[in-house]
């Protein structure tokens, strides 16, 4: 662990975290969740070994409290078919791992893997940074780092994402501006979306009220 983060390496190919199903179990009196994908499990206790690993190299540490900062690197083995006989990449190859499994799946089970392991929850994760790709070397690289200072984190995303705030007060009237200019269908996209006809729209928005 160094300062305010961990960072460790999962070796294997990443599983994804199946859908989460409720039984109630009489002996218990309590409900059970259980996780449809059987094959997670393996993947999930390979994670939890290897932050045991870092996280408990000196001693015991306590579960890690407060706002956390969770970013992964999913990387996955090409398929024998993106190779040339000889062994070099065919050039109809993709650059880009866009198949399944989703991102939100993977991120899912390695946050379940991580519950009152490194964390007490992942309700404490307030920001993700997560990508999946090729690579020779399957698994997860994973940092964990605990925030400080949420204000400066959020300043900071909001900066480059270049996000258009607008206040609440704002909401119910901007709505209407979308509405009387044929952009009704942006109110979708959601309050602090950052794509061009958003930011065109609010910013066409805010001319129009100065």
């Amino acid at each position: 662990m160094n300062g305010n983060a961990i960072t460790f390496f999962v070796p294997g190919v990443p599983k994804p975290s199946g859908s989460k199903r409720g039984f109630y179990v009489p002996k218990l009196k309590r409900v059970v969740i259980t996780d449809d994908n059987r094959n997670s499990r393996d993947w999930k206790t390979d994670v939890q070994q290897a932050a045991l690993k870092v996280y408990t190299q000196e001693f015991s540490r306590p579960l890690i409290e407060g706002p956390l900062k969770l970013e992964v690197t999913f990387v996955f083995p090409r398929p024998k078919s993106h190779f040339r006989v000889n062994g070099a990449l065919r050039d109809s190859a993709p650059k880009d791992f866009i198949g399944r499994p989703d991102i939100t799946k993977l991120l899912r089970a390695v946050e379940d893997a991580l519950n009152k392991v490194v964390w007490n929850d992942d309700s404490q994760i307030i920001l993700q940074i997560a990508c999946k790709r090729y690579g020779p070397t399957p698994g997860a690289l994973i940092t964990i780092t605990k925030i400080e200072d949420s204000e400066a984190i959020r300043q900071e995303v909001n900066q480059e994402l270049k996000l258009e705030i607008i206040s609440n007060a704002e909401i119910f009237s901007y709505f209407e501006f979308l509405k009387s200019k044929g952009f009704g269908h942006l109110k979708y996209h959601g309050i602090k979306c950052s794509c061009e006809l958003c930011c065109s729209a609010l910013r066409i928005y805010r001319e129009q009220k100065v």
